[in-house]
């Protein structure tokens, strides 16, 4: 792998890692839809729902309060236990000899997506959002889901795979086996499932956008770096894009939102770079904000108003001091984005894009403990150092 190819994975994992971001173009609703799922969690607009400890539960971001997703007045809840709970009574623990991949509300209603016993089968079962009157919908080709997964409408998109057969092998066993990758779409109303595409190997950080119809993603290979787009009318392949140059050597890593492809560019002519946008029906590139007073950066998610920057700020060249800052294109201001002013240390995950413009659901480490924690607070108060924030604490 050379050099350019391993500098580029660095930053798109440095992304997912470390950077979290919620931002949508539209004002808090009563929406509780799925917006994107990771490693089975899901994201929407108001809460989240999350598999813990063997049930589903849902958390809502405003009070950080916790429901499992079960309305029965004489449950206990508890989870599946081959010995103590072998027929769990439960509507929040998934069915019986299966394994969670997702659940994602759509429409007010709940599906959840397992793996069977059967290699290369998923089951989508359907229930109404208190867990009851479960059935299974029916049952797709595919081995499992992988990283994020975003619902656009009635389309369920995500990344797939299924175990095949190396080459020149007859049977299917842990010694012939290799992983296919793919990125697929589910219809929720006909639970038809299409592969648009297949990979041999895992691509990092898939992100997946959806702009007038068309399901836009980034396809990365040794030599081959671009966005790859599909028409979801009729799932036809559509010209992929190839993405810009941060610099000479370096390709940018890009955020699409609002019908724009962003990223941070070098400008010879000046000391700070501009951040520059291609617009993805006309192609047409130019100069969003020029001279951004930062030393050097990649851009790392867009919320509203508010970019995110991965910043260098080191007038060294051979060396690097790394930082978030958020610029506000309103004001033309860049903030530092200190993470630690309230005693904890939190982090921001870019797997999470166009929720809310107005707030930010943060990932928050707390030393010793055992529970993965979230916190929930305005964007303008992060700026701000403001303590006016929701912890929400989860039980894995």
């Amino acid at each position: 792998m050379n050099t350019n190819k391993r500098i580029y994975l660095l930053i798109i994992l440095i992304a997912v890692i470390l950077t979290f971001l919620c931002g949508c173009n539209k004002k808090q609703s009563n929406n509780n839809d799925t917006a994107v799922t990771y490693e089975g969690s899901a994201y929407g607009e108001n809460g989240m729902i999350i598999y813990e400890d063997g049930l589903l539960a849902y958390y809502d971001y405003k009070t950080g309060e916790r429901s499992v997703v079960c309305s029965r007045p004489e449950c206990s809840h508890q989870k599946y236990d081959s010995q103590t709970n072998p027929n769990p009574s439960c509507a929040a623990v998934p069915p019986k000899n299966t394994t969670f991949e997702a659940g994602v509300i759509v429409n007010n209603y709940l599906y959840m997506f397992v793996l069977p016993s059967e290699i290369n089968k998923m089951d989508i079962y359907k229930s109404d959002l208190d867990g009851e009157n479960r059935i299974k919908a029916g049952q797709v080709n595919c081995g499992g889901i992988i990283d994020k997964a975003i619902v656009y409408k009635n389309l369920f998109v995500f990344t797939g795979k299924e175990l095949v057969k190396k080459d020149n092998e007859d049977e299917l066993s842990v010694s012939t086996i290799q992983i296919k990758y793919f990125t697929g779409i589910i219809d929720i109303n006909t639970l038809e499932l299409v592969q648009i595409e297949t990979y041999e190997k895992h691509q990092i950080s898939q992100s997946y956008y959806v702009y007038n119809n068309v399901l836009h993603y980034y396809y990365m290979d040794e030599n081959v770096y671009e966005i790859r787009r599909v028409s979801l009318s009729d799932f036809t392949v559509l010209e992929a894009l190839s993405l810009p140059m941060k610099n000479e050597q370096e390709k940018a890593y890009c955020v699409m939102d609002k019908g724009y492809l962003y990223y941070i560019k070098s400008n010879p002519m000046q000391s700070s770079p501009d951040i520059r946008r291609t617009d993805l029906m006309t192609l047409e590139d130019e100069i969003f904000v020029s001279g951004i007073e930062i030393q050097d950066g990649t851009l790392i998610g867009i919320s509203g108003k508010y970019f995110f920057i991965h910043s260098n700020e080191s007038k060294i060249p051979e060396e690097t001091e790394w930082k978030f800052v958020i610029y506000d294109s309103d004001e033309k201001t860049i903030n530092e984005c200190d993470m630690h002013y309230s005693g904890v240390q939190t982090g921001l995950v870019t797997h999470l894009i166009n929720l809310n413009e107005e707030f930010i659901l943060l990932y928050k480490f707390d030393e010793g403990s055992k529970h993965a924690s979230y916190r929930y607070m305005k964007i303008e108060s992060l700026i701000n150092k403001s303590y006016d924030f929701v912890d929400i604490n989860v039980i894995y």
